[in-house]
């Protein structure tokens, strides 16, 4: 079964650590819910810590080098979906905080494709410079059909977010100098997948950008032969498939 986009939602607070988003539309049950949210500001002490009723952190991020900012990763399965969707958190100041949330369908009951490794999916505060670009980290797929998901958070700067190429756009949301995206990409074959850039046009030399890759597995087609290492069919005793 292929993994399909359903569906998005993103909100922010401008001056309050929490975040009430929208139910994304048309959620089904077992489908995965992930989301992404970053606190940006005066975090020079405390990281946001973000929780939120039902979802489990994959991880989370307090970044001092360059832009003060916390960012992290939620996930959950969907089972009798109602009403919409709290974030809570609590850190020193008020500064805005953001979340998006995106709904897709067909992900494996494992979910990931690659384990995540934050030192290796995780690209912290890069500065632009003077080409308005930024990079993604590099991941490689170890299933035919995973999607490939980019998180990216952009300080010091209101300009919109533009994806790489061969990546749909799923949620952005700005509020004040800070931007939160989410784009994602079906990855044909398993291999090396590098994103190729983020552009963020007119952005300050200033600005800094932090981006999670993931990659999700889709659940296994009904019927489908299992491979070996080599993408090789695996072949029982009598020469049928396993």
């Amino acid at each position: 079964m292929a993994i399909t986009f359903i569906s998005a939602s993103s909100n922010s607070e401008a001056a309050n650590d929490d975040v009430v988003v929208t139910a994304p539309a048309s959620i089904q049950d077992d489908d995965l819910l992930l989301a992404f949210y970053a606190g940006y500001g005066d975090v020079t002490t405390t990281a946001l810590d973000l929780t939120s009723t039902g979802f489990a952190r994959l991880t989370q991020k307090f970044e001092q080098d360059g832009t003060d900012h916390s960012m992290g990763i939620f996930t959950k399965k969907a089972s009798s979906e109602t009403g919409n969707y709290t974030f809570t958190g609590s850190h020193v100041g008020t500064p805005p905080t953001s979340v998006g949330m995106i709904v897709l369908r067909g992900v494996h009951a494992d979910i990931w494709d690659v384990t995540f490794v934050e030192g290796t999916h995780y690209a912290l505060n890069q500065n632009f410079g003077a080409d308005d670009l930024t990079q993604p980290p590099n991941i490689t797929t170890l299933t035919d059909g995973a999607m490939c998901v980019i998180f990216s958070w952009v300080g010091f700067t209101a300009t919109n977010i533009v994806e790489p190429t061969g990546f749909d756009e799923r949620f952005q949301e700005i509020l004040g100098n800070a931007n939160i995206q989410c784009s994602t990409k079906i990855q044909t074959l398993l291999g090396a997948v590098n994103p190729g850039t983020i552009q963020v046009p007119g952005a300050a030399t200033t600005a800094d950008a932090s981006h999670y890759t993931l990659a999700l597995k889709p659940a296994a087609a009904a019927g489908a032969t299992p491979k070996g290492p080599l993408g090789l069919p695996l072949v029982g005793v009598f020469g049928g498939p396993i």
